[in-house]
């Protein structure tokens, strides 16, 4: 892959991050008061955010750490700590899409006890948060440069708000 193509790839990717972040404020926006009047909007918004980011990490999975470790491997680095990383990006994924499974209704959002959608949904928010500002802030970067894969980013733990 060359630069420019590399380079179009971390673009597209910086571009989904921020719909993603816009869908995230649409939901907030409606969520903040929750009734059956805007259950359906808050719905919609969340089934846009479901697709949105599902074509993010199918083009993040299937394409950039493909190619990330593709471009490793052919330098000859080691790619432990790099597979290391993409699990704990993988583990954030699931959490979002384990929230997206548990709401995936009108109906499951309305009916949710008072108030769990709107933590479970900060709590979204934050790891998603993470996960956007560590590739932003250093993996796609280092994608483009290739420095050795000591450089890679350490995750932080960020409890749920169950857990704390």
């Amino acid at each position: 892959m060359d630069t420019s193509s590399e380079q179009k790839l971390v673009s597209a990717l910086i571009a989904q991050h921020q719909e993603l972040r816009e869908d995230v404020a649409a939901i907030l926006a409606h969520a903040t008061s929750l009734d059956r009047s805007n259950v359906d909007l808050v719905y919609d918004e969340l089934s846009k955010f479901k697709s949105d980011l599902f074509q993010h990490l199918k083009l993040e999975n299937e394409t950039f750490y493909v190619k990330y470790l593709a471009k490793k491997r052919s330098e000859g680095e080691d790619i432990e700590q790099l597979n290391n990383f993409i699990e704990q990006m993988d583990v954030i994924g699931e959490v979002v899409t384990q929230f997206l499974s548990k709401y995936a209704t009108a109906e499951s959002i309305l009916n949710s006890p008072t108030g769990e959608f709107m933590k479970r949904l900060h709590e979204v928010t934050d790891i998603l948060d993470v996960r956007i500002e560590t590739e932003e802030g250093s993996t796609y970067q280092m994608f483009l440069s290739t420095p050795s894969s000591s450089d890679l980013p350490r995750m932080t733990e960020i409890p749920l708000a169950s857990e704390r």
